[in-house]
């Protein structure tokens, strides 16, 4: 009898060559029976099928989240279920996507919430379009969210601008914030001292103190450890202690963080001695 031979098995394909083709498409089924809106144009809907292959960087399973969520012909997504979506796929640079879940969460009548905002602000922030994260923020909110900007908004929005280090667009957005009638609060000061501490201006940031002063605004324990921390960075311990004395005169109290940074500060100068006074 004849040996009967398998064929031979296949060699595993190469990770290099395994085939990446783009995301499973969409099949989106709203839910019509009771929805109160009309159907997704077909620009829309076009762009919702196809947004996943043409974004850079969108991850498959952003797709298949969307399939799951959305193809079910007896479920409705609540406005939780878009937030997080969109929170997802701003994490992986799908701008348009996300543009267009916004328009069709507002046709189902969900109200947009200042976390789908932030994730665009951080999504814009992750590919350095700074430019574009203010004209979000200036002039797109009412047409693209349906809200208006408070200081929530444009703190996160002034965070996001130092962390990516643009002192000029920091000083245009705050500007305009003044511009526009929306009141600073102890957040926006600690964010705008943490820019001038950063550029090394420390000094101006002390400034600031005054300006809170006048709009009523209070330090916390925040604004002191940043200009503590920025005295420190300059190899000026004198001048932290003397933050610390002013703060402690406005009875605020030393914090474990702050503790820190004067210890730091002490043993980057040699001053060991002097830094063990604190422990």
């Amino acid at each position: 009898m004849h040996r009967v031979c398998s064929a031979p098995r296949a060699e595993p394909p190469c990770p290099c060559h395994v085939r990446v083709g783009p995301p499973l498409p969409l099949r989106v089924r709203w839910r019509r029976a009771e929805a109160r809106h009309g159907p997704l144009r077909a620009a829309d809907q076009e762009q919702l099928l196809t947004a996943p292959a043409r974004a850079p960087g969108t991850p498959t399973r952003c797709s298949r989240m969307l399939n799951a969520v959305l193809a079910w012909n007896d479920f409705a997504p609540g406005p939780e279920v878009y937030e997080e979506i969109i929170r997802k796929l701003g994490a992986a640079g799908a701008l348009d996507l996300m543009k267009v879940l916004v328009a069709e969460m507002r046709r189902e009548g969900h109200q947009v919430k200042l976390g789908v905002v932030h994730s665009f602000l951080d999504c814009y922030a992750r590919q350095q379009l700074f430019d574009d994260a203010v004209d979000l923020v200036l002039n797109q909110l009412d047409p693209l969210f349906g809200i208006q900007a408070d200081t929530v908004v444009y703190n996160h929005l002034l965070n996001v601008l130092v962390e990516g280090s643009e002192m000029k667009l920091l000083e245009l957005v705050y500007s305009e914030m003044g511009a526009r009638g929306i009141k600073p609060d102890v957040v926006t000061f600690n964010t705008l001292m943490k820019a001038l501490c950063r550029a090394h201006q420390v000094r101006t940031a002390v400034l600031m103190l005054e300006e809170m002063s006048s709009r009523g605004v209070a330090p916390d324990e925040t604004t002191f450890t940043t200009l503590m921390q920025g005295f420190v960075e300059e190899g000026s311990i004198e001048a932290a202690l003397r933050v610390k004395a002013r703060m402690l005169e406005m009875g605020c109290s030393l914090t474990k963080v702050m503790v820190n940074v004067l210890i730091n500060g002490y043993c980057k100068l040699g001053r060991v001695k002097d830094a063990l006074g604190y422990m």
